[in-house]
């Protein structure tokens, strides 16, 4: 392998290892369609794998990361939405596209955290009305 790429790129221009795995904007440009058309697909598996390879490619892939968060959010997993989100406001942190999905995804959580809640009540409350008839 090193004989094959010393005679591609003379010694002193030998790519480093970052340099040989990294891939080019055009490449995660296009992978990042995949996964969108995958979301568009309702493919949110494979959208997510894509996502998490380009990120891992591009950790400052700040975009990405927002379509991981709607690839979450359509599963359910409202929690790391919302982490993806706030990811990408790291970089583009004005961005009202990134803060209205955040604001929208907190209103989820709460209405899940409020249903919850309500559910729990309603389970104790025969048991604290058969104590209260008691006492």
């Amino acid at each position: 392998m090193a004989r094959q790429l010393n005679a591609i790129f003379p010694s002193d221009d030998l790519p480093s290892a970052t340099e040989r795995l990294s891939l080019s904007s055009d490449v995660l440009d296009h992978t990042l369609a995949f996964a969108y058309d995958y979301l568009a697909a309702r493919r949110y598996d494979d959208a997510a794998r894509l996502c998490r390879s380009i990120l891992v490619a591009d950790p400052h892939y700040w975009w990405c990361y927002s379509l991981y968060a709607a690839v979450l959010r359509k599963q359910g997993k409202l929690r790391e939405a919302l982490a993806m989100i706030n990811q990408s406001l790291r970089y583009e942190p004005s961005d009202p596209k990134l803060l209205s999905a955040k604001a929208a995804i907190q209103r989820e959580l709460d209405i899940q955290v409020a249903n919850a809640q309500r559910v729990l009540c309603d389970e104790r409350a025969p048991r604290f009305n058969q104590i209260a008839h008691q006492g």
